[in-house]
């Protein structure tokens, strides 16, 4: 549920920055993407601090002895706060047709949840929540390296074309 409206909108994205990267508009498509990772941001934040912050009364909602279980919860939140603002890095590296780097960084991924989650498996739920949360953070890494790396890019870019103008 926390990843609906930022699924919405970065399913809009899509379209424009393929148009400006296809329009070789590299400037805008920074632009595009820093302004969705930021909205996406501002969107999921404040409710990833509220369901952290009342966790323990949501978790009781189940019942009487889920009360005490709540760092998972808080856990899956966290996750899903960096996984919004991670998703228009994903919008971004399809538009630029890097497909089989966005191959790569999701089997990067997947292979940071199977073995933290072998490694964690004897500590439940939390150590399940624990081995998304690490997955997603390795991913963080290279997604936001790649969102960088373009954004300078195409500063430069412009740079190098006002100079020219």
């Amino acid at each position: 549920a926390l990843l609906f409206v930022p699924r919405i909108l970065v399913s809009a994205v899509l379209p424009i920055l393929s148009d400006r990267m296809g329009t070789g508009n590299e400037a805008q498509c920074a632009r595009l993407l820093a302004l969705s990772m930021a909205a996406n941001a501002i969107i999921v934040g404040p409710l990833v601090l509220v369901g952290a912050v009342f966790s323990p009364h949501i978790m009781s909602l189940y019942g009487a002895g889920f009360g005490s279980q709540w760092p998972p919860l808080v856990v899956v939140l966290l996750t899903a706060g960096l996984l919004a603002v991670q998703q228009p890095v994903g919008q971004s590296i399809a538009a630029c047709g890097r497909m089989w780097l966005g191959f790569s960084m999701n089997t990067g991924w997947a292979l940071v949840v199977l073995g933290t989650t072998y490694a964690l498996a004897a500590y439940g739920s939390l150590g399940l929540a624990i081995a998304q949360l690490a997955g997603y953070l390795v991913h963080a890494i290279w997604t936001f390296t790649f969102a960088i790396l373009q954004m300078r890019q195409s500063h430069r870019g412009s740079v190098s074309h006002a100079a020219h103008s």
